[in-house]
């Protein structure tokens, strides 16, 4: 079982429309089911992060409170190349919700609104494990949230009920180090 935290830089794109940046801050739990004679694994992943954003669109809005929890089931693989390094790809099932709260009024009097995201989508991803003396090892990873399978997101004002819409395909590009 690991617990720990997570840094993060977020960037939310809708060209010539609206650009969402901004760190974020939060917490990680791993649970890795290991057979180790196959060096087979699955690995069961929960995460929660809040970043204090900021809005360029019609106008500019700091301090935008955003919220992002996922979980995630993977499986995969360890390769030994050397002694003290493992290399480990996994492929999996994973599930996100996002909350962007951009209610208020943005630098140009425009009324903003709340944000929200459901999808399930499929990670692929690479750890390597580099051990470091006796007690330590540096573990990179790297992945990718290729595949919406499926979602739905949607936006409220304070002055419209919510305006929900479906998507069963798309991509994504998350990263970890």
């Amino acid at each position: 079982m690991e617990i720990g935290g997570q840094l993060a830089r977020y960037h939310y794109a809708e060209p010539g429309l609206i650009d969402i940046t901004g760190n974020r801050a939060g917490v990680v739990g791993l649970f890795t089911f290991v057979n180790p004679v196959p060096r087979l694994f699955t690995r069961i992943d929960v995460r929660e992060s809040y970043g204090s954003l900021r809005y360029e669109g019609s106008g500019t809005q700091t301090g935008i409170p955003d919220w992002i929890t996922e979980a995630r089931i993977v499986s995969g693989k360890d390769f030994l190349p050397g002694e003290s390094i493992s290399l480990s790809p996994y492929l999996g099932l994973g599930y996100r919700f996002l909350y962007n709260d951009l209610r208020g009024y943005s630098s140009t009097g425009n009324v903003g609104y709340r944000r929200y995201s459901n999808y399930s989508y499929a990670p692929i991803g690479l750890t390597s494990r580099i051990s470091i003396g006796e007690q330590w090892v540096l573990a990179p990873t790297g992945r990718s949230g290729h595949g919406c399978i499926i979602g739905t997101s949607g936006t409220r004002t304070s002055m419209q009920p919510r305006s929900d819409w479906s998507r069963r395909t798309g991509r994504g590009k998350p990263a970890s180090r």
